[in-house]
Parts: structure tokens; C-alpha cells; sequence
């Protein structure tokens, strides 16, 4: 396990480098500062949906390597948890950091969900070469 792990960063690592800054604010909006604000739902249900996209991504490079299709990761949990994110917006004081990190969280992970299903539709057309796979490590 410890090698697919390090194998996906690696994969990351490959990456360009804005694409390694846009990977970073996503791992920090998602990832850390959901324990900021931790007594809240939101932040609860960010963090659970982020550790879930990072395994079902984590097992997807096991199988197929470092590929367009683990955008398949955000789009199964991320599609769901933007539209409940939207509407909790109203419980929230305008202006308040609460209430900035959740608007960056929907804004990133809409702007990613983009990406996402470029990445997916280029691979099921055909795009299947990875970067990086477990046997490259």
C-alpha cells in the first residue's frame, strides 16, 4: 500500500508545475482546512469526501497508473457534494472565514470537476497512457 501511495505522489510530481500548485490548493482547501473549522458539517463531509476520492484514486492508479481516468475520483463525490456545499451557504454569515473557505471549496472543486471530465472523456476516447505506473517505482 505504502508503495502505491508514494507511486501516486510521484505521479503528482510529474506533473507540470501550475498543475502541481493547483493540486496543492486542493489538497489544502480540501484536506487541511476542513480541521479548522471542524465543528461544522461542511467541514466534516469535505474532509470524509476528500479521503474517500483520494482512495478510490489511490486504487485506480494500483490498477491502471498514473491516468486521466482518476479524475473519476473527484467526479463519483464531488458531484454530489457541491450542490448540498451551495445551499449551506445561506446558514452562514457572509464575510466570515467559514463562509470564504467554503466559496473557495465549491469554486476549486467545481473548477476542478471541469478538469476532471475533460481528463475522464479524453481517456475513454482513447487517452489511456500513464504517466507513471506501481511497476515504474
Amino acid at each position: 500500500m505504502l508503495r502505491t501511495v508514494l507511486g501516486f505522489f510521484r505521479g503528482l510530481w510529474t506533473l507540470a508545475w501550475p498543475w502541481r500548485l493547483w493540486v496543492g490548493a486542493l489538497i489544502v482547501a480540501n484536506g487541511v482546512l476542513p480541521l479548522l473549522f471542524w465543528e461544522r458539517p461542511e467541514a466534516k463531509a469535505i474532509l470524509g469526501v476528500f479521503l474517500i476520492g483520494a482512495l478510490v484514486q489511490m486504487i485506480l492508479f494500483r490498477l491502471l497508473g498514473f491516468v486521466r481516468f482518476l479524475g473519476i475520483g473527484h467526479i463519483l463525490v464531488w458531484v454530489p457534494l457541491l450542490p448540498w456545499l451551495w445551499t449551506q451557504r445561506s446558514t452562514l454569515e457572509p464575510g466570515t472565514p467559514l463562509a470564504r473557505w467554503l466559496l473557495a471549496v465549491i469554486v476549486l472543486d467545481a473548477l476542478s470537476l471541469v478538469i476532471d471530465f475533460v481528463d475522464v472523456a479524453r481517456y475513454l476516447r482513447g487517452d489511456r497512457t500513464p504517466a507513471l505506473t506501481v511497476d515504474d517505482l
